[in-house]
């Protein structure tokens, strides 16, 4: 008898540990599950710092590729701008001389070559654009002996004949600038004929 309920308590010793067993696994799987459910649920804050940037589109590209020659041509505007009015502040004031020396250096410049798309203020005109003929011929005949008055305004007829002004600077011309340049040129050649002309006679 005695050995009959000591089978029974080992049959229930047996059976006690196989739940606990079973439940204990029960629970594991359960804790696996629920952190699993966390991760997804709120994904680590790491894991997109690791994969990087996203790539832009074509349409942001194309956003940044018109934004940067926007910022471009606004740059070069405002370059141009300053230029023209350093190049008048420049010429106000300006004795005679420096008027000559300056106008001929810069048309030396010009011939040279280098710089393109040129507009008006790029151009050395030899006077304002409301000039008369005798301001004009003031500042061209500046230190120039009489008897080599006629050759210097020849000279200068053949610089500004618009003809020979557009086979040498034509290519260099800025297309929006164009008509506005000849329209000039063509009123600077008028006046330096008519001057020529008047001397002579």
């Amino acid at each position: 008898a005695s050995g009959g309920f000591d089978s029974m308590m080992d049959d229930d010793a047996y059976c006690a540990r196989l739940i606990a067993e079973a439940r204990r696994r029960q629970q594991s799987h359960t804790q696996t599950s629920n952190k699993a459910s966390s991760s997804s649920a709120n994904p680590d804050p790491d894991s997109s710092r690791k994969q990087g940037p996203a790539r832009p589109t074509s349409e942001q590209w194309e956003q940044t590729r018109q934004a940067s020659a926007a910022e471009a041509k606004r740059l070069t505007r405002e370059e141009e701008e300053k230029d023209r009015l350093w190049r008048k502040k420049v010429l106000q004031g300006k004795s005679l001389e420096e008027r000559k020396r300056s106008y001929e250096s810069l048309w030396t410049a010009l011939e040279m070559g280098g710089k393109g798309n040129l507009r008006m203020h790029d151009i050395p005109w030899p006077a304002k654009e409301d000039a008369t003929e005798d301001d004009t011929c003031e500042m061209l005949l500046y230190d120039v002996p009489a008897d080599r008055a006629k050759q210097a305004l020849r000279e200068e007829v053949k610089r500004w004949h618009p003809d020979k002004f557009q086979q040498r600077l034509s290519e260099r011309i800025a297309e929006d600038a164009r008509e506005q340049i000849m329209t000039r040129v063509n009123q600077v050649s008028n006046v330096i004929n008519t001057a020529w002309s008047n001397l002579s006679k």
